[in-house]
C-alpha cells in the first residue's frame, strides 16, 4: 500500500496573542503505522521548521499521533509556534516570597565621656531587611539527564539576567526527572531580591552613620575595623561582584 498524506484539517486550532499564537493541522497518513506516520519518512507532512501556510511566522515545531483509525492509517496533528517561542520548553513559572533577611548593619556610637565604643545593633526595629524572591521554571531540558545534573552542579550560586525583569538573579538549586518516554524534566530554583533605599544617619538614636542603598541581588556589608578605622563602615556589592555569570541552562 502506497503512503499517502493529506491534510483534512487546515486551521484545527488557531491563536493570536501575547505569545505570538500558535496553530494546528490534522493530517491523515495512510501506508505506514502510527510511529512512522510521525516520522521524516512520511513523505507530505510539514517538516519541524516548515512555516505556517497562512501564518509564516508560526513554525511546525511537533507531529503528534491525534488518532490511530487502523494499523495502517493515523491521523497527526502538526503544532505551530512562533519562531521566537522558546519551543514550548518552558512548562510552568511560579513565584514565592522568602522570609525577611535580616542585616545587622546599624551602628550606634557610645555616647559616655572618653568612650570610643560603637556597638552593633540586633533584632527588632534595629534591623535592615531584605525580602526574597523565589522563581522556580519548569521546563522540557531534553533527553540527558546527567548534562542537566552537571549544568544544575555547576551553576549553582551563578548570576542570570532574565530580559523580561532585569533584576540579577542566582540559581540556588534544581530537581532533574526522567520520564518513562525518556523526555527530562528540570525545574530550576532561582532567587533574588530588591535591596533597599538608603538610611539617612539620625533614622535611629545615636546612629554613627548612614547607610548606603542595597542595589537587587546585591549585599552591604560592615564590620567593627572598618568603623574604628574612620573610613567607610560598609561595603556595597552588586550581584554582578558577588556572583559568576552562569552558563546556559538545558531547556532554558
Amino acid at each position: 500500500m502506497p503512503v499517502t498524506t493529506e491534510r483534512i484539517e487546515a486551521s484545527y486550532r488557531y491563536a493570536d496573542g501575547v505569545t505570538g499564537g500558535y496553530a494546528q493541522e490534522l493530517w491523515l497518513v495512510k501506508g505506514v503505522d502510527s510511529l512512522q506516520a510521525i516520522s521524516d519518512s512520511a513523505v507530505g507532512l510539514p517538516r519541524i521548521g516548515d512555516s505556517h501556510p497562512v501564518n509564516s511566522l508560526l513554525k511546525a515545531r511537533e507531529r503528534i499521533i491525534e488518532t490511530i483509525v487502523d494499523p495502517q492509517t493515523t491521523i497527526v496533528r502538526i503544532d505551530y509556534r512562533q519562531a521566537s517561542f522558546d519551543i514550548g520548553n518552558i512548562y510552568s513559572t511560579s513565584e514565592s516570597f522568602g522570609e525577611p533577611e535580616p542585616l545587622h548593619l546599624i551602628w550606634i556610637k557610645d555616647e559616655t565621656a572618653d568612650s570610643r565604643a560603637y556597638t552593633l545593633m540586633k533584632g527588632g526595629q534595629w534591623d535592615v531587611f531584605i525580602y526574597p524572591t523565589i522563581r522556580r521554571y519548569t521546563v522540557n531540558a531534553g533527553g540527558d539527564l546527567d548534562a542537566v545534573m552537571a549544568a544544575i552542579i555547576n551553576n549553582k550560586n551563578k548570576r542570570y539576567l532574565f530580559s523580561f525583569f532585569g533584576t540579577p538573579f542566582r540559581l540556588v538549586n534544581g530537581e532533574v526527572k526522567k520520564l518513562k518516554n525518556g523526555q527530562v524534566i528540570a525545574d530550576y530554583f532561582f532567587k533574588t531580591h530588591n535591596g533597599f533605599a538608603s538610611i539617612p544617619q539620625g533614622a535611629f538614636p545615636n546612629m554613627y552613620s548612614s547607610v548606603p542603598a542595597c542595589p537587587p541581588g546585591g549585599m552591604v556589608f560592615t564590620s567593627k575595623a572598618q568603623v574604628q578605622s574612620g573610613g567607610s563602615a560598609y561595603t556595597v556589592k552588586t550581584a554582578t561582584d558577588l556572583y559568576q555569570a552562569g552558563t546556559s541552562l538545558p531547556g532554558m
